[in-house]
């Protein structure tokens, strides 16, 4: 099957061959020109996507002489239009708003194709509704609606439509004031009535082209080739409207690789690259095809699961950790190697937003780093992950309540002591995992507990993030020589502070 879409300007060079083999006929001057440089585009497009079809007829064409020129052109267009007609791709959308019947009628004709979804609206009304239930890759705007002004339209949907997503305005007032209102307010196109289809036709495909490439560009990660995030984030969108609105189940999986920290630092960056890949393909392969599987960032990776309750989504990445547990990695100078990778599934329900989902799913994610790892879980396993204590050693009785609340929702124990002696009772009385330390306290200050924890036995090792408004710099350099493990200046983000906090206190070597 070729590699071509009819968003790789296929369609788009058709459209303009067949334009200049009308003027050719006419004997319109640059005719020739104009072939003889889209033949040469349609050789290489063939070429980039190794079409043998394509760049057979471009290669007729460049050999024809220019009396046979127009000829052998004619013969082929139809040949061309026939590899459209076969290509097998994602539909492209394309929304017509025009209150005029009969121009509706026509442009539904001159722009169908086997690859298009043709969606008509009358009204700023239907319009919107098609926005929001469709998906549109390109829109025709006529200025004049019944139930509102199109260049207030054009200006509304600019500040809220992707940019990938062009709109071409179509209208019957002249006069160059209208077409640069409309160029200003980010119309892609302009458009007098009565419409040159052929011209409109032509910008249409090369449009649908560059939409489709910059959203392609801007959707994919470099390394894996999976969606990112972004992406993710506008299925995400979707999908959960449509699963409240049929009302069906829609699960969402956060996993990462295990212990990748080691495999970076032992086989080098290299290698921890191709193990990302292999689970990247091996999950693509091993999911089903409604799945969606994304790099979410760094080495986590994230799986949506339309119409798929906790259980099929479970059972899905047991299918995936199994396949993966099958491969085997090299590396120069070092044994064949095995990964895994652990995994929480989170339910969408109603008003959930992507933050609440992925962040329940991040907790089951964590707790089975915490139980073992290799695991997936998810909130049916009903296990409760032991509490850590996190001790604030903190005068400040603002900045306490501020830790105390946040980091509690995140599922710590919080203990607070206002000076260095009161800590020192409590981490000997109760265990904790990690304290913050402020520096300027009434009796013992900062540093001097700081400096007695470091050298008692049993407690030596306790992480310790300093946390204080103490910007100067030999403080700070005082504070790492005396052992703390981190060091951070008020005011302070409680998001930075737990991400900071999961670094020093999770399993190590993840």
């Amino acid at each position: 099957m070729s590699e071509l879409s009819d968003h790789d300007g296929l369609t788009a060079r058709i459209s303009a061959l067949s334009i200049a083999e009308q003027a050719l006929r006419s004997n319109k001057p640059d005719a020739l020109q104009t072939i003889r440089r889209i033949s040469r585009s349609l050789l290489a497009l063939g070429e980039a996507c190794h079409d043998p079809q394509v760049s057979a007829i471009a290669s007729v064409l460049e050999r024809a002489n220019d009396g046979e020129l127009g000829k052998s052109l004619h013969g082929l267009l139809p040949h061309l239009r026939s590899l459209v007609a076969n290509i097998r791709t994602k539909k492209a959308g394309i929304l017509i708003v025009d209150d005029d019947a009969v121009l509706r009628e026509i442009l539904q004709r001159r722009l169908a194709g086997p690859n298009r979804y043709l969606y008509t609206a009358n009204t700023v009304v239907e319009a919107e509704h098609i926005l929001a239930d469709q998906d549109v890759a390109l829109v025709l705007l006529d200025l004049q609606l019944g139930d509102g002004d199109g260049r207030e339209l054009l200006l509304k949907w600019r500040s809220i439509l992707p940019l990938s997503i062009p709109i071409i305005v179509l209208t019957a007032n002249r006069g160059p004031q209208v077409e640069a209102e409309c160029l200003a307010l980010g119309a892609d196109g302009f458009f007098k009535k009565p419409v040159d289809y052929a011209m409109l036709s032509t910008l249409v495909a090369a449009k649908l082209q560059q939409s489709f490439e910059v959203a392609r560009q801007s959707a994919l990660d470099p390394l894996t080739g999976l969606p990112n995030r972004a992406a993710f984030q506008r299925v995400f969108a979707r999908m959960a409207q449509l699963a409240k609105r049929y009302q069906e189940p829609l699960s969402v999986a956060l996993m990462d690789i295990d212990r990748f920290k080691s495999i970076n630092d032992l086989y080098g960056h290299p290698t921890g690259d191709r193990v990302m890949c292999r689970l990247a393909k091996t999950l693509s392969q091993a999911l089903r095809g409604s799945d969606l599987v994304c790099r979410w960032g760094g080495d986590e990776f994230a799986v949506l699961f339309p119409k798929a309750g906790l259980e099929e989504a479970h059972s899905a990445l047991q299918k995936a950790q199994e396949a993966l547990r099958k491969e085997r990695f090299e590396s120069s100078g070092h044994p064949d190697f095995h990964v895994t990778f652990s995994g929480g599934i989170a339910l969408a329900r109603d008003l959930s937003t992507i933050e609440q989902v992925m962040g329940r799913a991040d907790h089951f994610l964590y707790l089975a780093k915490q139980t073992g790892r290799d695991r997936v879980l998810t909130e049916a396993d009903c296990l409760t992950a032991v509490k850590k204590n996190i001790l604030l050693v903190e005068d400040d009785d603002t900045s306490a309540a501020i830790l105390e609340h946040h980091l509690g929702r995140y599922g710590f124990n919080i203990l607070r002591a206002k000076e260095g002696r009161e800590a020192l009772r409590i981490i000997s009385e109760t265990p904790v995992a990690l304290l913050t330390l402020d520096v300027q306290m009434s009796g013992m200050n900062g540093f001097e507990f700081l400096k007695e924890l470091r050298r008692t036995p049993g407690i030596s090792n306790i992480p310790v993030i300093i946390l204080t408004w103490d910007a100067d710099r030999r403080h700070m350099v005082q504070g790492f020589k005396l052992g703390a493990d981190d060091y951070i200046l008020k005011p302070f983000s409680v998001a930075e502070i737990h991400a900071r906090i999961q670094r020093l206190i999770q399993p190590s070597n993840q």
